[in-house]
């Protein structure tokens, strides 16, 4: 008859997996909710702004996740307007059209993308996601600007194509 044996170095690991297991759930991205829809017509005029910090570290790249609210028939402007490394924008609709730019950049800073949707498909919240253009593990701080504008405002010039 055999005889099995649990010794700690095997226990430890086990319990404190099954600990992470156990509180694992979801991470949702802040939502981000401007009630006002603006007519003004200079750039990023009435926008929000605010900063935050894409994460990369240990080979492990980590986008910055919000969600930010639009009506249907909108202009969605989402402007970098500072980062320190190249970034890249992408937006998804309720929906699931994606809009995504690298390489629209915001004078003075060359490494900001910006995205224009000109006619917002759906009501609800538009998952933003600013990583590296490449999806590299880089740190980049970064400021943001998201405005909602009337449908052909100016802000909304040469929209961003859905991919």
């Amino acid at each position: 008859m055999r005889h099995y044996t649990l010794s700690l170095r095997w226990l430890l690991p086990m319990v404190f997996g099954l600990g992470l297991i156990l509180t694992a759930r979801p991470v949702w991205a802040s939502e981000i909710f401007d009630p006002t829809v603006d007519t003004c017509t200079t750039l990023n005029c009435g926008a929000v702004t605010f900063s935050g910090t894409v994460i990369g570290f240990a080979g492990i790249a980590k986008p910055f996740d919000i969600n930010v609210y639009a009506n249907p028939n909108e202009c969605l402007r989402v402007a970098l307007t500072s980062g320190d490394v190249n970034l890249e924008t992408v937006i998804r609709a309720p929906n699931g059209t994606v809009f995504r730019n690298d390489n629209g950049f915001v004078s003075p800073c060359t490494n900001c993308p910006i995205v224009k949707i000109n006619g917002t498909p759906n009501r609800g919240f538009y998952l933003v996601s600013i990583a590296d253009f490449a999806g590299a593990p880089n740190i980049s701080n970064f400021t943001l600007r998201y405005g909602r504008y009337n449908l052909g405002n100016p802000n909304c010039a040469n929209p961003t194509p859905p991919s």
